[in-house]
């Protein structure tokens, strides 16, 4: 879209959901528009406002605005990177977009892969590199982050225009004001997240945060009824059909439920891959998968999502183990046995004490790290003895801390980035937006910054959306202590797909930096725990990318 004198030319993909009231701000500095879009309301602002804009936006974007004036291309990616944004800067070329697979059709751009990256990811699972990315060639633009490129010489500037956890401490003082503020904070998120030209849809998982956005979402006063999409696995134990029914106890809705199985999986991994550009670590987006397949059928185009929630208010069991490390840290003994003792009754864990150590962990010597790594995982055996060494090298980054808030906010600017990338990808597959109201930057920064004993409560964590949402939810989901997200049965269905993934792996081209003979005797014997059957699964995920994308490796 270009403005009215063309001096400004906007390529967009995403949603600013105040556009409206921007609209009427700038109208009120004089600006006229002739369309409804949030786009032109985009262009407006920059005209005014400059780069500072992209604060004022509450919403996801990725855009570039051709400055014909000032002779630049302004680029810009929402704050928690929920859009996508990559590049290529070469001596005498630039090329940007949403994909990185499209820029494997420019002449001199290679799908080469970086081997100590690549190895970083096989045994730790880790794919966001800052800038940069598996691929040598391709470069991202990180969350909260503009660019300039000066056109006369192809000069970059690149700068960060937010930093989560820097919007002050909110002023409550108990969980009553806490559960207040942030119902009020999330009620009006959803609704300009609901701000749509067609019929708006939600994933329902049965757990606390989708259930708290649907329920947000069936008291708003919609033209049109409200559907839910949800991954059942009848059977088993991660199957949440029986937390969507207590809610189709208590409101009227449209009910559509998907039952991912490996067989369907592995026919469909090659177009899941092809879609995703990056690797996966886990199955688990496959289910992620089959819910955006399901609504896409059903014709939906758009979706409310329950993706931010763990991360800024502790949702993992890895804040456990933060939140009891704050405490033996300070030495505040006392609080440390009674939260203790809350936790063995009120949370569902694999056991705090290992909660606790995999918090200690971070804070251990490199050497005495990767040591401790290599005898609980499989994954570093996966590397061939001469490239061993890169893996050495590798640092573990913190993410888990002595702080609840802290932990956050390394889980905002690490594993939140690759499951959005998820999402995305997932959503638009099936021509689908996805949108996800808990990363309203305002709600993140209240949430970010309240005190961690109001997160992780007695014993509760999230709990105050335990309390903002228990007069809106069945009591079944308000105290549910477990805690499942978009799971798949990982090793059942390694089981299942045993023979075929065996023989997968005994025909793929293994890269040399790999032990060919230990990742087969692996992948044909079944895994000892759920943990290394994740690990085992990442490598057939990778073999699986490497040959979709043809990857060659090489060493930066």
């Amino acid at each position: 879209m270009s403005c009215a004198d063309d001096s400004l030319v906007i390529v967009f993909n995403g949603e600013i959901y105040n556009f409206i009231e921007l609209r009427e701000e700038l109208e009120a500095h004089g600006h006229r528009f002739s369309t409804a879009s949030d786009t032109e309301v985009v262009l407006a602002a920059y005209r005014h406002w400059g780069a500072g804009c992209v604060q004022r936006f509450i919403g996801m974007w990725s855009f570039c605005i051709h400055d014909k004036r000032e002779g630049l291309l302004f680029f810009s990616r929402d704050r928690y990177g929920i859009k996508p944004f990559y590049y290529h800067a070469g001596e005498n070329d630039f090329l940007f977009g949403s994909e990185i697979k499209l820029f494997f059709s420019w002449p001199g751009i290679t799908a080469g892969a970086d081997v100590s990256k690549t190895i970083e990811f096989i045994t730790t699972g880790r794919l966001n590199f800052g800038e940069e990315t598996l691929f040598s060639q391709i470069r991202e633009l990180p969350p909260a982050h503009n660019m300039f490129l000066r056109l006369s010489d192809l000069q970059l500037e690149i700068s960060r225009y937010y930093t989560p956890g820097e919007g002050g401490k909110p002023g409550v003082r108990n969980i009553s004001e806490a559960a207040e503020e942030f119902s009020l904070l999330f009620t009006n998120a959803v609704k300009l997240h609901l701000r749509s030209d067609v019929p708006v849809g939600s994933c329902l998982s049965g757990g606390l945060d989708s259930s708290l956005l649907f329920a947000v979402m069936a008291k708003q006063s919609l033209p049109y009824p409200l559907n839910s999409f949800t991954a059942i696995y009848p059977g088993e134990d991660i199957d949440e059909a029986g937390f969507v029914g207590k809610f189709r106890e208590l409101l009227d809705f449209n009910d559509f439920y998907t039952q991912p199985s490996a067989e369907v999986l592995w026919e469909e991994l090659n177009r899941l891959t092809w879609h995703q550009d990056l690797p996966m670590n886990t199955s688990s987006p496959y289910a992620q998968w089959e819910v955006m397949k399901l609504a896409g059928s059903r014709g939906i185009k758009v979706l409310l999502d329950g993706q931010g929630a763990d991360e800024i208010l502790g949702g993992y069991s890895e804040f456990a183990g933060a939140f009891l490390l704050s405490h033996l840290f300070s030495l505040r003994l006392l609080k440390f046995f009674r939260n203790l003792r809350h936790m063995r009754s009120n949370y569902a864990t694999s056991g705090l004490a290992n909660d606790i150590l995999r918090a200690g962990f971070h804070y251990l010597p490199k050497q005495v790290q990767h040591t401790l790594y290599s005898r609980e995982r499989i994954a570093p055996s996966f590397i061939r003895s001469d490239y061993r060494f890169l893996a050495r090298q590798t640092s573990f980054s913190r993410r888990i801390t002595a702080s609840v808030r802290e932990t956050s906010l390394s889980s905002l600017n690490h594993s939140l980035v690759t499951l959005l990338r998820y999402e995305d990808r997932n959503s638009m597959a099936f021509s689908i937006e996805s949108r996800v109201p808990f990363l309203d930057h305002r709600l993140v920064e209240f949430c970010i910054n309240m005190p961690d004993d109001l997160k992780i409560h007695e014993g509760w964590t999230k709990y105050v959306i335990r309390e903002a949402g228990r007069h809106d939810l069945p009591p079944e989901v308000t105290w549910r202590r477990k805690k499942l997200g978009f799971a798949t049965p990982e090793s059942k269905w390694q089981a299942r797909l045993g023979r075929q993934i065996a023989e997968y792996a005994g025909d793929a081209r293994i890269p040399e930096f790999l032990d060919r003979a230990s990742v087969l005797k692996a992948i044909g014997r079944p895994p000892a725990n759920p943990v290394n059957a994740g690990e085992l699964w990442r490598m057939v995920l990778f073999l699986k990318w490497s040959e979709v994308f043809g990857v060659t490796f090489s060493r930066a």
